[in-house]
């Protein structure tokens, strides 16, 4: 029961953080779309960003393959460029190290990796910014994964979508919903695969 209520209060305990810190700045007045386009805009070409996000999921899957998931993920991202015709936003790249605890069933497990990811920021003229992402990666895993019947090496494919919401130049909160896929590559014997949604919210910093 208690790790049932583990992603509840990770999240709800997040979330009184993020209202604290953000109501001063949200009582401020809204951005012009010409801001948006300028100074305050943290998704500029040549910029950096530091992120951290915290969540949890669960499998997309049957029978033994049923698992829980809570994550911790960090981000470093660069922006490679901007465009301001067709679909206006910026193209970046990042890296992301990523913990995910595991729990199928009594079986539990810990995973450690790291992703490269592509990531495509629509520009809204508002503070919130949509985004599309889509990357992969590796992960090393306490037990075989899924439980008994993988490996401890894996590799990672994932993908998916988001919005962040801009406080002010250099800082933005973030919340995505990514499928995140997890398998051997034939590499073991055999090669079941762990497939998972995965929600989670976080903030991150630009300069």
């Amino acid at each position: 029961m208690v790790r049932r209520h583990t992603i509840g209060v990770t999240i709800l305990a997040f979330l009184v953080l993020v209202l604290m810190t953000a109501s001063p700045r949200l009582a401020s007045a809204e951005p012009t779309q010409e801001d948006m386009r300028g100074d305050a805009w943290p998704f500029a070409e040549k910029h950096l960003s530091l992120g951290l996000q915290t969540g949890g999921g669960f499998t997309a899957a049957h029978g033994l393959r049923n698992a829980k998931l809570y994550s911790a993920m960090g981000r470093i991202g660069y922006v490679l460029i901007e465009q301001h015709a067709f679909l206006p936003g910026s193209l970046e790249v990042g890296a992301e190290p990523n913990y995910l605890y595991v729990w199928e069933g009594t079986k539990t497990s810990h995973l450690f990796g790291l992703t490269t990811d592509v990531k495509y920021n629509f520009q809204t003229g508002t503070r919130f910014v949509p985004f599309i992402e889509g990357g992969v990666g590796v992960s090393y895993a306490t037990t075989r994964i899924p439980a008994g019947k993988g490996t401890n090496f894996n590799f990672v494919a994932q993908g998916g979508l988001g919005l962040q919401y801009i406080l002010n130049s250099r800082t933005t909160l973030d919340f995505r919903a990514i499928y995140h896929h997890l398998s051997n590559a034939d590499t073991g014997r055999d090669n079941p695969s762990l497939n998972s949604f995965i929600f989670t919210l976080g903030a991150s910093y630009h300069f």
